[in-house]
């Protein structure tokens, strides 16, 4: 408690500039008083003590170590005149009255040490508080400086950000002009767009009526492919059958050639025997009649082969023929044979020459 009443004193004494000479006079003041103040209080008069000190324990900081050595000194007096064992009350003793005195002088140059270690601490504060304030000025300069600094800094990040959000802002401004002048162009496209989607629409149906046509006309043109085919497929196994005829009818040629051969044989020796006269009469009127019975003739050459085995049986076209003409002419019926035979031949070649034309025609179609 003395410590801190003493620094706060020493604190008080640096801000309020007290001189250190008057307040070591004040204590020497203090302490000369003191006998004067025990004298007073043991004759019972506490009225006369010095100027600004009380009577009590709530004395100033300078006046606490001598008021509270007074005061125990008073209750041992006062417990002495309590006891009965002074019985000079209103006599004190000389040798204690000086030996006080000394005390009270000793106190007062240890009181007076106590202030100069108290003023050289004050001195010491005050040095201190002094190089604070100096440490604390330049800490608000340079606090000031960086303040300006900091301020300066901020000012021109807040011009740079608002030029840089001016610019963003024409940006995004331009950006958006931009923008409705593209959606406004999308519009008229989306408009165009539609309209040519119609007529794409309208297109695609006439399209698919065509396709739709197109297919039915290639249902007509399948099925007509398919009876070309079908008469390209007829026509060829006709003209097999053709072939195959006209091989039948070649094999047939040459047998016809030699019986021909045979027959011309017969008329030379027949020709030596009746003349050539009635011959050549009765050749013209067998190539007469050759030419009109070509067909019949035909059928009937083509029946030679499978009636060689039934001639005995029945009697042929030929024979049939020749005696016509052995009738006719009086012939013998040999004779008329072999005239009919000349006559077939003449008759089948020509049915083969038209046969033969036929084809040609056949395979050029």
């Amino acid at each position: 408690m003395q410590l801190t009443a003493t620094k706060l004193e020493a604190s008080s004494a640096v801000e309020g500039d007290v001189n250190p000479r008057s307040l070591l006079e004040e204590e020497l003041h203090s302490v000369e008083y003191f006998d004067q103040a025990e004298i007073h209080h043991t004759l019972g008069d506490p009225s006369v003590l010095p100027t600004g000190m009380k009577a009590g324990p709530l004395f100033s900081v300078p006046q606490i170590i001598p008021t509270r050595r007074f005061l125990h000194r008073h209750e041992e007096s006062r417990e002495q005149r309590r006891s009965g064992r002074c019985g000079r009350r209103h006599q004190p003793d000389a040798a204690k009255i000086r030996k006080q005195h000394d005390e009270k002088k000793r106190l007062a140059l240890e009181v007076a040490a106590e202030v100069k270690r108290r003023i050289t601490e004050r001195a010491a504060a005050k040095e201190v508080l002094v190089m604070m304030k100096r440490e604390m000025e330049s800490c608000v300069r340079v606090m000031e400086k960086e303040k300006l600094d900091l301020q300066d800094g901020f000012d021109k990040e807040l011009e740079r950000r608002e030029n840089d959000w001016y610019a963003k802002f024409e940006k995004s401004r331009s950006e958006e002009n931009w923008l409705r002048e593209r959606v406004r162009r999308l519009e008229e496209e989306k408009g165009s767009m539609q309209s040519e989607l119609e007529a794409v629409a309208s297109k695609e149906n006439n399209l698919r009526e065509k396709v739709r046509e197109f297919e039915q006309q290639m249902d007509g043109h399948r099925k007509r492919v398919e009876g070309a085919e079908k008469t390209i497929l007829d026509l060829r196994q006709s003209l097999a059958n053709s072939i195959q005829q006209t091989r039948q009818a070649e094999n047939e040629v040459e047998m016809v050639k030699k019986a021909y051969l045979e027959t011309e044989r017969e008329s030379q020796k027949l020709s030596e025997v009746q003349g050539s006269s009635i011959l050549r009469k009765s050749l013209a009127r067998a190539h007469r009649d050759g030419r009109k019975d070509t067909g019949e003739r035909l059928v009937r050459t083509k029946s030679v082969s499978s009636a060689d085995g039934d001639s005995s049986r029945r009697m042929t076209p030929e024979q049939a023929g020749a005696d016509d003409v052995a009738q006719n002419s009086g012939l013998s019926v040999q004779d008329a044979l072999v005239v009919a035979n000349s006559s077939n031949i003449v008759g089948f070649t020509a049915a083969l020459d038209g046969r033969y034309d036929l084809l040609e025609r056949s395979g050029a179609a």
